[in-house]
């Protein structure tokens, strides 16, 4: 065996393995894993960053939709009844 450590670092799916003994090439191969991960957590920050309004204005479109069908189904039940009239609080 060698004097070595084991080290490891998850990409992807993928378990990547690498010994760290003193080979140059092998402690550039961790470096490499390394700024990767980092890549891979900025990438996902910056998705995360651009999806929230998106999300933000799905929930809002949904939220009026409701409403809108609430007020039409508040319209229906309430039609026979005298001086009723729905109020759209979007108004």
């Amino acid at each position: 065996m060698g004097s070595g450590r084991v080290t490891h670092s998850r990409i992807g799916d993928t378990l990547s393995w690498a010994v760290t003994c003193g080979d140059p090439e092998l402690g550039m191969m961790t470096d490499e894993m390394r700024r990767f991960s980092r890549e891979l957590q900025r990438e996902k920050v910056w998705s995360r960053i651009h999806l929230v309004p998106l999300l933000l204005a799905e929930g809002d479109r949904d939220a009026y939709r409701r409403e809108q069908a609430a007020l039409a189904r508040e319209k229906e039940i309430m039609k026979g009844v005298k001086d009723w009239e729905v109020c759209d609080a979007s108004a």
